[in-house]
C-alpha cells in the first residue's frame, strides 16, 4: 500500500523524463539518526513553531511536512513541503523564520545543530552529499522565485513534475496536502488549484482519484513548465 509521499512504481516507464531522486541516501540520514533522536509526529503537530530558538535539524524519516509563516499582507504561506529523506531547520538565523508542521503521522530525527556540523566536518562522504543536496535545494528556491510570472497551468505543471522528481521516477503520486496547502504554496486560492487540475484532467496531461494523481503525459508537462524553470 502507498504510504504519504510515496509512490507505486509503473512497469516500462522510461527513466528520461525526470532526474533521479533529490532526497539524502540511506547511509547518509542513518549516520545523521545516529547521532540524533527520532521523534514521531501526529498529523497537524508542529516539530518548532516561528520564533522558537533553531537549535536542531531535522530529517524527515516517513510523512511529510510543511513550513509555514504569516506574509506581511497577514496571508498564510506554505514556505515549502519536506518528503522522506529531505532535512528543514537548516536556516543560520538565530530564530526560525516559519514553522514546521506534519502534514501526516510522520517521523523525523531531531539533530543538534552542534552535531550535525561536527558530523559534516568529519565525514567527507556527508558533507559532500549534503552540498549536492543544498545546491537542488537552492535551484528549487530560484525556479520558485522565476515561477511567479508563470500561469496556474504552468505553477501546478511545475509543482507535479518537481514533487515526482522528489520522490521517484513514477508517473502516479500521492499528494497528501490539501489543495489549500498546494495553493498557499503556489500563490493561488484553493478554487483556483481545483479548477486546474480539472484542467489539467480535461487536457488529458493527469489524472486523478482522490489524493492520487497519475502523470499522463510527463513531458508535456514539462515542458508547459519550462519556460520559467531550468532545474528540472
Amino acid at each position: 500500500m502507498l504510504q504519504d509521499g510515496r509512490v507505486e512504481p509503473a512497469s516500462g516507464l522510461p527513466h528520461t523524463w525526470l532526474p533521479a531522486r533529490a532526497a539524502l541516501c540511506d547511509l547518509t540520514l542513518s549516520r545523521i539518526t545516529s547521532i540524533g533522536r527520532v521523534d514521531h509526529v501526529a498529523a497537524g503537530a508542529p516539530l518548532y513553531d516561528e520564533g522558537d530558538a533553531s537549535e536542531f535539524v531535522y530529517g524527515v524519516v516517513a510523512g511529510m511536512v510543511r513550513t509555514v509563516s504569516i506574509g506581511r499582507d497577514g496571508k498564510r504561506v506554505v514556505r515549502g513541503f519536506y518528503l522522506s529523506g529531505e532535512l528543514l531547520g537548516m536556516e543560520r538565523a538565530r530564530l526560525h523564520a516559519s514553522s514546521a508542521e506534519a502534514i501526516s503521522d510522520t517521523r523525523v530525527v531531531r539533530c543538534s545543530r552542534s552535531r550535525f556540523d561536527a558530523l559534516a566536518a568529519s565525514d567527507v562522504q556527508v558533507a559532500s552529499e549534503l552540498w549536492s543536496w543544498l545546491l537542488r535545494t537552492t535551484q528549487r528556491a530560484e525556479d520558485l522565485s522565476v515561477l511567479g510570472r508563470a500561469s496556474a497551468a504552468q505553477k501546478l505543471a511545475y509543482f507535479l513534475i518537481d514533487f515526482a522528481c522528489r520522490v521517484s521516477a513514477s508517473r502516479r503520486i500521492e499528494l497528501p496536502m490539501s489543495r489549500t496547502d498546494i495553493g498557499d504554496f503556489l500563490g493561488l486560492s484553493s478554487e483556483t488549484v481545483s479548477r486546474t487540475f480539472t484542467t489539467l484532467r480535461h487536457t488529458g496531461l493527469i489524472a486523478t482519484n482522490g489524493r492520487y494523481v497519475t502523470l499522463l503525459d510527463p513531458g508535456a508537462l514539462r515542458r508547459m513548465s519550462g519556460n520559467f524553470v531550468n532545474g528540472i
